[in-house]
């Protein structure tokens, strides 16, 4: 991909749907913007210490230079099933393909996934989530000052509200060489990376290449719509694309 002018591309800001309309049909999307404030991530002790037990994964001890290892689908799961690990570093060791429905997300609007997860050039194939009611989905739900890099995510997914091909919704994270295959029908808010964010998301080197549609707006390619919750920059996006067929309405 050539290099591209910098350009600021706005996203609409609430569920009323008084942001940018969005019409059916194709999209190629490119968008560099400013720098932001990078936030910072401290990396907890072993996860032994609060109830996150690393004898659950392959290896690893969760802090920054000895991640958990996430080696298959089962892995994966349980990471999703125990909030308390929510806090640590992850590394995915292979290639791993869901079976069945993805029915807990990592992380929710309760308990965030706080922490890092490197998906070591590995992809997640077969991601089935959500339902016509569902809020906060994507192979991970909800994160806050996470980061989350070097994974692909192939799948599809139907929610009611905040839906992305990698996060529902996220604050205070950074997604850096992600790229998603994911399929999303919702009702209101959906993004190839990330349905719905607050201040502070950097997405950069990243591409997203599934279908979106919904009844009543709010989509985007990388993006479905920002919720300011300070007067600091909301979205940081750098040498990223979205394509894909995108129907509203």
């Amino acid at each position: 991909m050539g290099s591209t002018p910098n350009k600021e591309e706005s996203v609409p800001d609430s569920r009323d749907n008084t942001g940018p309309v969005h019409t059916p049909g194709r999209f190629v999307v490119v968008l560099i913007s400013g720098l932001i404030a990078a936030s910072s991530l401290a990396i907890a002790p072993p996860a032994s210490a609060n109830g996150c037990i690393g004898g659950n994964f392959p290896s690893g001890d969760g802090s920054a230079g000895s991640p958990f290892e996430i080696a298959d689908a089962g892995d994966l799961a349980y990471l999703a099933s125990d909030f308390r690990c929510f806090g640590y570093a992850f590394r995915q060791s292979a290639d791993i393909s869901l079976t069945g429905a993805w029915t807990t997300p990592i992380g929710d609007s309760t308990d965030f996934f706080a922490g890092t997860y490197d998906g070591g050039g590995f992809s997640v194939t077969g991601l089935s989530a959500g339902t016509p009611s569902a809020t906060d989905v994507g192979l991970f739900g909800s994160v806050s000052g996470a980061t989350i890099s070097n994974l692909t995510v192939i799948g599809a997914i139907t929610a009611d509200w905040r839906a992305g091909g990698i996060s529902g919704s996220a604050t205070n994270s950074t997604f850096r060489k992600v790229h998603t295959n994911v399929s999303i029908n919702a009702t209101d808010t959906a993004g190839g990376i990330v349905g719905s964010i607050d201040t502070g998301v950097v997405i950069e080197d990243s591409t997203a290449a599934g279908n979106i549609s919904g009844p009543n707006g709010n989509l985007g390619g990388l993006v479905g719509v920002s919720n300011p919750t300070s007067g600091s920059v909301v979205l940081t996006i750098r040498r990223s694309s979205a394509s894909g067929n995108m129907t509203s309405g």
